[in-house]
This record gives structure tokens, sequence and C-alpha cells, in this order.
């Protein structure tokens, strides 16, 4: 395996159980910072992921509170009091990924996770990385922006709003064995990668963050 090539700093946006593309990424570069002051955007992976069902790709959005036709910075988003859509994400986690290898090991983390009482949700994402950080024994420290810059410094690699499902895989995603289906789908959320494949989940991400 050749050395991981290092430009000093990542910089991105905090998401909700984010894809594969964005751990690669986290273990390309040297220095994480996650950008703090940026305006909350809706449809995006900061409150939403993607899952493989056993039908269809099935999309978690996380319900926010945020005022009507107001800017509002990302961290200062709050989630929503009710319990139903940690009900409902857990419920779709369990319905996907039950009959998968290393789910029995992984599932009660992620459960307590979901379920702690979270109000803010960029903070709830920062302890979900934290949590993916030691189940995938990925040693970083996480870093964040002091303001808004629209052009960072030259020595910052900026992948605000550029990571995602939704949007096209940066790398080519070997297939590995998913519950359902039997076409692969690649760059579904972390967690798809961490229940199919364990222990060998850091390894597959390394590849990954490797390719040139």
């Amino acid at each position: 395996m050749s050395p991981i090539p290092i430009s000093d700093t990542l910089l991105i946006d905090a998401q909700y159980f984010p894809c594969l593309d964005y751990f690669a990424l986290i273990l390309r570069y040297e220095k994480l910072v996650i950008e703090k002051y940026e305006n909350f955007q809706k449809q995006t992976p900061r409150n939403r992921c993607y899952i493989r069902g056993a039908n269809k790709i099935e999309r978690l959005s996380i319900p926010v509170l945020r005022p009507s036709g107001q800017k509002i910075l990302t961290s200062k988003i709050q989630i929503s009091s009710t319990e139903k859509w940690k009900r409902e994400h857990w419920r779709a986690i369990q319905t996907a990924y039950a009959n998968a290898p290393f789910f029995e090991f992984y599932a009660p983390f992620i459960e307590a996770e979901l379920f702690h009482p979270h109000k803010n949700l960029f903070n709830f994402n920062i302890q979900i990385l934290e949590l993916l950080f030691k189940l995938l024994d990925i040693s970083k420290s996480i870093h964040f922006s002091e303001n808004y810059e629209i052009t960072p410094a030259i020595h910052v690699v900026d992948f605000r709003n550029k990571v995602g499902f939704s949007k096209k895989a940066i790398q080519t995603h070997l297939p590995y064995i998913q519950v359902f289906g039997d076409e692969f789908i690649p760059n579904l959320s972390i967690l798809d990668l961490l229940f199919c494949q364990g222990n060998q989940a850091k390894t597959y991400l390394l590849n990954l963050a490797n390719q040139n």
C-alpha cells in the first residue's frame, strides 16, 4: 500500500453518518477542520444520510427547527425534540442491516448515540463523527473554523458542499458484499460499510484514500 498523500488541511462540513468518500478524504489529509460558520443549507448531508434497504436506497432525514426565511448558522440549528424520527431511523437501520455480519457488534453504540438527547444538529454530527472514529480506530483530532472564508488559505483543501451520496463519488469504490441486492451501491453512509465489513472497514477506507 502506498503512503497516503498529505496536502496539509481538509476543510469540510459536518454531516450525519457521512458517506465513504467523506472518511477517505479525512484519512488523506493531515489536519481536519470542520466548517462551523456556514449558513445552514436544506436538503444536504448535514441532516440526512443514505442507507441500502431491502427494495431501495433509503434517505434518513433529521427534522430541524429553522426560522422561516431567515439565514442561520449550521452550528445554531436545533433538532426537532420529537422522538418519532429517531425511532423511524433506528427501525430503518435495523431492517436494512440486522442480517449484516457485524450488526450485533456495532448496533449498541450506534443506537445509544442516536437516542442520546441531543438538541443541536452540529454538536450531534460531531459526536457521531467522534464515535465513528473510535469504532473505525481512526486517530484524528477535530478542529473547527474560526470564521467563514469564501476562499480559504492556499494550504487548505476545500471540500465544503462537495461530498455526499447524492453527488458523484470522488473515488472508484471497489465492491464489498452488501446485505441486499446483486448490484453494488457505492458511497452510501458509513453505516453500510461498518455493519457489512466490520474491522475491515478501516482498511477499505485507507485503500480508497490512497487512490491517485
